[in-house]
């Protein structure tokens, strides 16, 4: 398969304390196509959610360089990195950001409405996700009033309200028990491959790590392929 995401290379140091620096990461390389499911792990610390965040243009590398569908990052202004985000990337966080004070229907229109869409034309594209979830009878419903594992459910049709080209999801079962986590695993999986959306998926869940196409594992910055039986507990 083309890759859709491309990482070539990526460095990212930090400064350190005593005026010298901190390599977190050592020149890691990453690709993910469309429809794949990708999962990274390794143990706490080892740099996982630094990595998500390049791909995700929420921080800049040190080096190397990060393209999506051909494009490199660095290439573009702010402006454009802004639609990039907005447009190209969902993200999906272990706890659900959801707006307390808006309706589930409201928080998954909310990407549509801020990239300029109708409000018909959101509220419609936002009820079909919903349902794509679950969720087609708790639209009217805040976050308070959802379980953990509904949040979650909620967070992803969010995500994924834009057909994003790429899902970057950070411990996405992490805050939910084993019922809900394998529910909120299947949807993620099932609409992103559907969609024809890649997803990154950083875990520690060995079960939902071992559903993905390919595992790779980060290690003192590096990363290297991994079988599933590698996947750290």
């Amino acid at each position: 398969m083309t890759a859709l995401l491309e990482a070539r290379a990526l460095v990212k140091r930090f400064p350190s304390g005593d005026a010298g620096w901190l390599e977190v990461l050592c020149g890691v390389d990453l690709t993910a196509s469309r429809g794949e499911v990708v999962a990274v792990v390794g143990a706490s610390g080892s740099g996982k959610s630094t990595l998500l965040h390049l791909l995700g243009a929420l921080d800049t590398p040190s080096g190397g360089e990060i393209r999506l569908d051909g494009a490199a990052y660095g290439a573009l202004g702010a402006g454009a990195m802004a639609e990039l985000r907005n447009r190209r990337l969902g993200f999906v966080f272990q706890y659900h950001h959801l707006l307390r004070e808006f309706s589930a229907l409201e928080n998954v229109m909310m990407p549509l409405r801020i990239a300029g869409w109708s409000p018909a034309k959101a509220r419609a594209r936002a009820l079909e996700l919903l349902a794509g979830v679950g969720l087609e009878r708790r639209t009217t419903h805040r976050p308070a009033a959802l379980s953990g594992g509904e949040q979650q459910r909620c967070a992803l049709a969010r995500a994924l309200v834009h057909q994003p080209d790429v899902v970057l999801a950070d411990e996405p079962t992490g805050n939910l028990d084993h019922a809900n986590g394998v529910l909120v695993a299947d949807l993620l999986f099932s609409l992103a491959r559907r969609l024809g959306t890649a997803v990154i998926v950083v875990t520690h869940n060995r079960e939902l790590a071992q559903r993905a196409d390919r595992v790779l594992l980060l290690e003192d910055g590096r990363v290297a392929p991994a079988g599933a039986a590698e996947v750290p507990a």
